[in-house]
């Protein structure tokens, strides 16, 4: 392997085995010094690679760098057996001369004299020497396919370059985006505690309206109890004008009994007076004598007068004892009425307190129904602000949801742009 005298000739006559147990033995120094890109062309004409070979060595998404796509050549070429070798040994003499003398211990003179009719560069494998003519038209054509290949890389550059620009461009504008999501992020932080303060606000002003529902329910019954309150009061009110009447009607027949007494004195007065003139007409007729008619007479006449004195006495008992009843009666009723009046005034005052009561709750129940008013408006427009705070915030969750993917996907670009190597030629997006 390391002999230098060998002839170029002695390639060939090596058998399969041992040509491929001198590259595996520098497989390493191969993979990192050797280009496919440059040695394919030659390959691909000797018959022992073909397009989709080339191919999937130079652009499969799975190789990612230089010595894996070499490896992965010699890998295919051994599976040519020694012609794979052969080609790959008198490729190396045009592009890795020093490699070549690394392998095969010979140095990379080509002599046309030696090459046989199993060269690369003959695309039938008949025996003989091969020509120099068409070795040159070979090589003329290898070297025109490779100035071809080589724009075509030149323009695939380009054109990731362009392909590049436009990414760094895209992802510019997606950090941009990223600077505008985070500035959302914050807006959307800031309405949530704005949405959440506005929470707990109409939370308090249910609190307070339930409260005032509270107050007012409570007023509403106190209204009640006064209205009622009202009601007794201006039944019992009724109840003493009532009694009033009765001790005006009570007092009207004490002042007719006291002139009925002061009537009945007048007349045992004048009783008193008849008596004692017929005493002194009966001392006088005692005085004189008079005949026997005449004492009948005047006997029968004292008789009646007598019963009519008796008469007199027993009325004046009576009346006399109906005027201390009456009398009694009078200042029974007399002290009935100043009580009567007495709890008069105490109603009427009472019911004036009870009329400034109620009007004092009818003003607190208005002002109620104003602060009941208000809460109702501020929380139909605290519930207004809500629903815009969380539509605004569904927005901008779509937007944010939006830009993510479209930033997700502009990474997934850029790391795939970082993973291509430079060299690799890949079709323009």
């Amino acid at each position: 392997m390391g002999e230098l005298c060998r002839k170029d000739s002695t390639l060939t006559a090596l058998d399969e085995e041992t040509l491929w147990e001198m590259m595996e033995s520098h497989r390493h120094r191969i993979v990192r010094c050797v280009c496919p890109s440059r040695l394919t062309p030659y390959l691909r004409q000797a018959k022992v690679l073909c397009q989709l070979d080339e191919e999937e060595v130079l652009h499969s998404p799975q190789l990612t760098n230089s010595a894996m796509r070499a490896g992965h050549l010699l890998d295919l070429l051994k599976t040519r057996g020694k012609n794979g070798a052969i080609a790959f040994l008198e490729s190396l003499k045009f592009h890795n001369p020093d490699v070549y003398t690394l392998v095969t211990g010979l140095q990379p003179a080509v002599d046309f004299s030696n090459f046989s009719g199993q060269s690369l560069f003959w695309p039938q494998h008949s025996e003989g020497l091969m020509e120099t003519s068409k070795l040159t038209e070979c090589l003329a054509g290898a070297i025109g396919s490779l100035q071809e290949e080589l724009n075509q890389e030149k323009g695939q550059k380009e054109a990731l370059l362009r392909q590049c620009q436009q990414l760094q461009e895209r992802l510019g504008l997606a950090e941009t985006r990223v600077e505008d999501l985070h500035q959302l992020e914050a807006d959307h932080s800031r309405m949530k505690h704005e949405v959440s303060a506005h929470f707990h606000e109409v939370l308090r002003l249910k609190d307070e309206m339930l409260s005032l529902s509270l107050h007012y329910s409570n007023a509403l019954q106190e209204k009640e109890l006064a209205a009622s309150r009202c009601r007794s009061l201006q039944e019992e009110l009724y109840l003493l004008k009532q009694e009033l009447q009765r001790v005006n009607m009570v007092s009207s027949c004490k002042l007719e009994l006291q002139e009925q007494s002061l009537r009945m004195a007048s007349d045992l007065e004048s009783g008193d007076k008849e008596l004692n003139r017929l005493k002194e007409e009966n001392e006088k007729l005692r005085s004189l004598t008079f005949s026997l008619a005449e004492k009948d007479i005047l006997e029968q006449s004292l008789d009646e007068a007598r019963g009519s004195r008796q008469e007199l006495v027993e009325r004046i008992h009576s009346l006399r004892e109906r005027a201390v009843a009456a009398e009694r009666q009078r200042e029974q009723y007399w002290e009935e009425k100043e009580q009567t009046l007495l709890q008069f005034q105490k109603s009427k005052m009472t019911c004036q307190l009870y009329r400034e009561k109620v009007n004092a709750l009818q003003t607190q129940v208005s002002g109620l129904q104003k602060e009941r008013d208000q809460a109702y408006s501020a929380r139909d427009s605290a519930q207004r602000e809500i629903s815009q705070s969380l539509a605004e915030k569904d927005s901008l969750r779509r937007q944010v949801f939006e830009l993510t993917d479209q930033v997700c996907e502009l990474r997934t670009q850029l790391r795939q742009l970082q993973a291509e190597p430079p060299g690799v030629v890949s079709a323009p997006a």
